[in-house]
């Protein structure tokens, strides 16, 4: 056709354009590497249809592909999604997103800006005040020796809300802080820091709740000297760290501050920039919450199918399901859940999820185990791909294409749902990413187990 147009125009590359947007739907992936305006952007590489050879999905949530909640074997939802508050997310810019209540985040790496897929977490509560605006009274009152200038430069969100902190050069500890009242389990302070004419920020919380601190490089995103916390650090576009710090309180009321340079007297005059302070309880950082007057929450993730949504693509007796995911809970007693098919208890259910810091996989019917497999530890934000397929007397689980764990007893449970990121009854939720999760309506057998996951 484009050979023969008679007009003279060239069609190829519109033709090309156009292709390249329409998915091949035996394959679930697309067809060439080309946008409109021509770069290359690389093919979807988890053909995982391909790998089950002619056994079709007949559930697809191609999370870090698709971007929505869509099934791509049917081109519906099935997925009723809630939260019941606005949450933050890094777009596919590298830039901090808000979505509105109950709208599903689609993550993406703040730096190399891969999509991560559906970000899932539990409910959690910033117990700061005015997170964005250190020269609020809010943050020590008798600021002392520094000063604060207020929307400075632009923060990790794009907007001009990024405070600039400026050392006075008195001989003095240079520093914001802000007056917290706690309990004694595992917190964890986090905060958006971008170097200016110094690059050292230092956290630390004040005596009163154990004296913890930790000291970050804003120059090269290193994390230095730590007591009594763990410190990490993620890179941002345009200079920006999130700086983190966890540790366990005293429980008291004390304060926490932000120091410039170091926490010792010193004459500095140098300058940080600072935005979106976060205090949460917990032994990991979540998605950043901003605060004004008062403590604010971000609820929890909810993702589930249910009913003729359900039943329209699953199998009683036998079936595989698949995920590519990742997940930060993976420390000893935490038990983060990938995805669930159950009647809705923990007694009848086909899980894929964790258990101490390792992957667990458990089929229980009853009330009783009918497979239960740990097949090795889990890494704390590193992606992995997990499977699990079942018939009565017929179990197996692989991960990572590691060694095919199966069993050849138990019996099958009857269910009614699948929760997506969290567990049988909608508790230990994954707080992290699922990139991809797919079910067959088949056993699947142990080789393809192992390509699957590869």
């Amino acid at each position: 056709v484009v050979a023969g147009c008679s007009n003279g125009i060239d069609l190829s590359s519109a033709l090309s354009d156009y292709i390249s947007s329409i998915p091949i739907p035996d394959r679930g992936q697309y067809l060439v590497t080309k946008t409109a305006n021509g770069v290359s952007t690389g093919y979807d590489n988890s053909n995982i249809w391909a790998t089950a050879g002619s056994i079709e999905p007949t559930l697809d949530l191609n999370f870090a592909r698709d971007k929505q909640l869509t099934n791509a074997v049917t081109g519906t939802n099935p997925i009723t999604f809630t939260r019941g508050s606005i949450g933050t997310y890094t777009g596919s810019d590298g830039l901090l997103k808000t979505a509105v209540a109950n709208e599903p985040r689609f993550d993406h790496n703040p730096v190399t800006r891969e999509s991560l897929g559906l970000l899932v977490e539990e409910q959690r509560t910033n117990l700061l005040l005015r997170s964005e605006e250190f020269d609020n009274a809010a943050w020590n009152s008798s600021p002392g020796a520094r000063s604060v200038t207020a929307d400075a430069i632009a923060s990790p969100s794009g907007t001009t809300t990024a405070d600039r902190i400026t050392a006075d050069g008195t001989n003095a500890a240079h520093f914001v802080s802000q007056t917290v009242t706690v309990t004694n389990t595992a917190h964890t302070y986090s905060v958006f820091a971008k170097a200016g004419t110094s690059s050292t920020l230092a956290i630390r919380a004040f005596s009163a709740l154990g004296g913890a601190f930790a000291f970050f490089n804003l120059s090269n995103g290193t994390v230095g000297t730590t007591n009594a916390a763990n410190g990490s650090i993620v890179a941002y576009p345009n200079g920006w760290y999130r700086c983190i710090m966890t540790f366990t309180p005293s429980a008291a009321t004390g304060g926490i501050g932000l120091y410039i340079d170091d926490t010792a007297n010193n004459t500095s005059t140098g300058t940080l920039h600072l935005w979106g302070a976060q205090l949460e309880a917990g032994a990991f950082a979540t998605s950043y919450t901003p605060t004004t007057t008062a403590a604010a929450t971000r609820n929890a993730d909810v993702a589930q199918i249910t009913g003729t949504n359900f039943s329209s693509w699953y199998r009683q007796d036998e079936g595989t399901l698949y995920a590519d995911y990742a997940t930060a809970q993976t420390q000893s007693g935490s038990f983060p859940a990938v995805a669930s098919i159950s009647d809705g208890s923990n007694s009848n259910r086909i899980q894929l999820s964790h258990a101490g810091g390792n992957r667990r996989a458990v089929v229980s019917s009853g009330g009783s185990a009918q497979f239960d497999i740990q097949p090795g530890a889990a890494i704390a934000n590193v992606s992995a791909r997990f499977a699990l397929s079942y018939r009565a007397a017929d179990f197996a689980t692989c991960v990572n294409a590691g060694s095919v764990t199966a069993q050849l007893s138990g019996t099958v449970p009857t269910t009614s749902r699948l929760n997506i990121g969290a567990d049988a009854a909608g508790a230990n939720p994954l707080n992290g990413h699922i990139r991809r999760l797919t079910y067959w309506k088949t056993r699947l057998s142990n080789t393809t187990l192992q390509s699957l996951t590869q």
